[in-house]
C-alpha cells in the first residue's frame, strides 16, 4: 500500500467520524439562524411603530396629497425590499474538507489547507432543496481562485440519515463526495460555491464560503 492510498483510508476514516458528528450540528446552527431572522424582524417592526412624538404629529399636519401617496408608497417598499433577506434555496452542509471537520460561520466555512499535506483537496457533504422542490440529482463545486474558477461535478449518493431528519425518503439521495486535485490549486484563496441540479435540468446556486491553500 503506498502513502496515497494510506492518505486515502485515513481520510475517508475521519470522514464517517465527521459525518456522524456533523449532521446534528450543522441542523442546530439552521434552526438558530432562522430563530435570529425571526426576531430581527420583530425588533425593526417595533423600532418603526416608536417613531418620535415630533414625527407624529407632523405627520398628522402634513399628510400626503393623493398625488404623493403613490410616491410615498414606492419608496416604503423599496426600503422593505431591501432590508428583506433573501431565502436560500437549498440546506447544504459540507462534513469534510481536506480530512477536517470545517467550522461554518456567518459567511460560510473558512478552511487552511497545506499543500504538502493531501495530494487532493476532498470535499463531501449533502445538500438538500428547500419547500416542494425536487431533489437534486448531481452537484458541482467551484473553486475560483488565483487562475479562475476549477469545478468538479458528481452525481449524488444515499444519506438515509439526511432524508429521515426531513421526513421526507425523496431527499436520501442528497449526498456527494468529490475531489480536486493538490496540483490543480496553486498556493492562494478560493471561494466556494456549490451548485445542485435537477433531473429536468434545472440548477441553484450558493456560495458556502471559502478555503485557502499554502
Amino acid at each position: 500500500m503506498d502513502l496515497n492510498d494510506i492518505l486515502r483510508k485515513r481520510v475517508e476514516a475521519d470522514l464517517a467520524v465527521a459525518t456522524a458528528r456533523s449532521l446534528e450540528l450543522s441542523l442546530a446552527i439552521e434552526v438558530v439562524a432562522t430563530e435570529l431572522k425571526s426576531l430581527r424582524s420583530k425588533l425593526n417592526e417595533m423600532e418603526s411603530r416608536q417613531a418620535p412624538d415630533s414625527l407624529k404629529d407632523r405627520a398628522i399636519v402634513e399628510a400626503p396629497t393623493r398625488s404623493e401617496a403613490p410616491m410615498l408608497y414606492q419608496r416604503f417598499l423599496r426600503k422593505f425590499v431591501s432590508r428583506s433577506p433573501k431565502k436560500p434555496e437549498f440546506h447544504w452542509h459540507l462534513d469534510e474538507i481536506a480530512g477536517t471537520f470545517p467550522a461554518r460561520g456567518k459567511g460560510g466555512v473558512d478552511v487552511h489547507i497545506s499543500s504538502t499535506s493531501f495530494p487532493a483537496v476532498t470535499m463531501s457533504g449533502w445538500i438538500v432543496p428547500i419547500g416542494d422542490e425536487p431533489a437534486f440529482t448531481a452537484i458541482e463545486m467551484i473553486l475560483s481562485g488565483p487562475q479562475g474558477p476549477i469545478s468538479r461535478e458528481t452525481k449524488t449518493h444515499h444519506r438515509p440519515d439526511v432524508g429521515a431528519h426531513f421526513g421526507n425518503p425523496g431527499l436520501t439521495n442528497c449526498g456527494f463526495r468529490l475531489e480536486f486535485p493538490m496540483f490543480e490549486l496553486p498556493v492562494g484563496q478560493y471561494t466556494v460555491k456549490i451548485s445542485g441540479r435537477t433531473l429536468d435540468g434545472s440548477t441553484m446556486s450558493a456560495s458556502v464560503g471559502s478555503i485557502t491553500i499554502s
